[in-house]
């Protein structure tokens, strides 16, 4: 009788996966609205770090006599201090970024398109000046669980070859290249 009781639970509810379906926001966005979110971690997670950051490379250290981790060159293992930019790069921007890309292409908006290579680009540069070898090639591969590590001098010639693509995205006039679209998230 439990046992019976229990399968007849299974079938009562055939909307139970749709929890995740919001009927006031749309499922899906237009390219140009991912990028001011992107955009704003963009300028603060570099502040966020620097508040590490500055201490461990000994610009400056806390007004007390008890020195921290970070003042002896080490870090909060059970923290996040000094990550954000890792962060920002690979989740906050990530799938994000790919998303934005994806859909400014097929739109063929070269504008919005050339702006997120330079994100991209930014990206593996500040995070490599800051953590020196990072995932780059694996980078935001859903089907993975751990990562190879590319060297700097990798990620600075991923860099300069984006920033090389971006300049010809940002140089096209055809398409559906819009200024006042762009500039309705672009805030810089």
């Amino acid at each position: 009788m439990l046992l019976a009781g229990g399968l007849t639970l299974l079938g009562g509810c055939d909307k139970f996966l749709d929890v995740n379906t919001n009927p006031n926001a749309p499922q899906t966005v237009s390219a140009n609205l991912y990028l001011a979110p992107m955009l704003h971690w963009m300028v603060t997670s570099p502040q966020f770090d620097g508040r590490f950051v500055g201490r461990y490379t000994q610009q400056w250290t806390l007004p007390t006599t008890a020195l921290t981790t970070w003042d002896r060159m080490g870090y909060d293992p059970t923290s996040d201090n000094g990550g954000q930019q890792w962060r920002d790069v690979y989740w906050t921007l990530g799938q994000n970024l790919v998303d934005m890309n994806t859909k400014a292409e097929a739109e063929q908006r070269w504008d919005l398109f050339g702006v997120g290579l330079i994100l991209k680009a930014w990206g593996w540069q500040a995070t490599t000046d800051l953590h020196g070898e990072i995932i780059v090639k694996e980078a935001i591969d859903q089907t993975k669980f751990s990562f190879s590590y590319d060297s700097q001098e990798y990620a600075y010639q991923e860099v300069q070859r984006l920033l090389k693509l971006a300049i010809e995205q940002l140089a096209k006039t055809d398409g559906a290249v819009d200024q006042a679209y762009l500039a309705k998230t672009d805030k810089i």
